[in-house]
């Protein structure tokens, strides 16, 4: 079982282009605290709105608050040491210090008794989701790695065509790579979104990928910008690409642009054919 000695300590730090006000509403909405409460946690001194916690658990309020517009810090709760001591004569009487400005003087979190809101957990932590972050260097490996597999598809859905001179044939196989590129370009859209949030941009823009040139444009945006660093309002920083990753992250790009040139030189006489067959110009008399 997961030990639960992680905390939440908030010092008052906003993210960039965050206003104070906006992220105090922020936090009184999703957290469901009172203005004394809030006023605590914006007092200047670090208090503890969460404690208890395990690592995952701590993990999501991280991305949460981060959501709301503020920094915190997830900071381990050092276990008591367990030690028989020997005295040799008495101990002088010792003075204690209160530190303002330590958390350890405060006895109760801010937040309450209760989960995160479940609009605010992050999907399970599987590797991939659509609303975490994800590395240029893992979405140029499975991206591209996407993007080659569909080529190649319907490269071989177009050849077929070619070696028979059939219009049934000719359809068909057009319909099935249109399907083909269709899925692929679903797929690519599902892993551009956590590649924007890395680049602490709105999922939303993924949606340009049906937009040619456009397209392109935002393929090599995602594929070369380098993401945020630290936590952002998506969640914190990814993990490191492995380093097959890395090395698929740099062939398989290269690979695909040798490719669509290829294609588009070859196999654009044959697609213009078959669209012939299938919708024969009306000739006038």
């Amino acid at each position: 079982m997961e030990a639960k000695n992680y905390r939440i300590v908030f010092k008052g730090q906003l993210q960039p282009d965050h206003k104070q006000e906006t992220v105090r509403h922020n936090f009184a909405k999703l957290f469901k605290i009172s203005e004394a409460q809030l006023n605590q946690m914006f007092s200047g001194k670090p208090v503890i709105l969460k404690k208890g916690l395990s690592r995952n658990e701590a993990r999501h309020y991280e991305q949460a608050i981060a959501r709301a517009g503020a920094h915190c810090l997830v900071m381990p709760v050092a276990e008591p040491e367990t030690r028989t001591k020997v005295y040799l004569k008495p101990d002088p009487p010792q003075t204690t210090t209160r530190n303002d400005n330590s958390p350890e003087q405060q006895e109760d979190p801010i937040f309450p008794e209760r989960s995160l809101p479940k609009d605010l957990q992050p999907a399970p932590d599987t590797g991939f989701n659509t609303r975490g972050r994800m590395g240029r260097m893992q979405y140029a490996c499975w991206g591209w790695g996407g993007v080659l597999l569909t080529t190649l598809a319907a490269m071989l859905l177009l050849t077929t065509p070619a070696l028979h001179s059939s219009t049934a044939l000719s359809e068909t196989m057009l319909l099935l790579a249109l399907l083909c590129c269709s899925i692929g370009t679903l797929y690519m859209m599902m892993l551009t979104m956590p590649r924007l949030h890395d680049l602490d941009h709105s999922g939303l823009m993924s949606l340009l990928l049906v937009i040619p040139l456009l397209n392109l444009a935002l393929l090599f945006y995602t594929t070369l910008a380098k993401g945020s660093p630290g936590t952002n309002q998506y969640g914190s920083q990814p993990a490191a690409a492995s380093q097959a990753e890395n090395l698929l992250g740099i062939v398989f790009p290269l690979i695909c642009m040798a490719l669509i040139v290829a294609a588009s030189v070859y196999y654009l006489p044959i697609l213009g054919s078959m669209i012939m067959q299938i919708m024969p110009l009306e000739r006038t008399y």
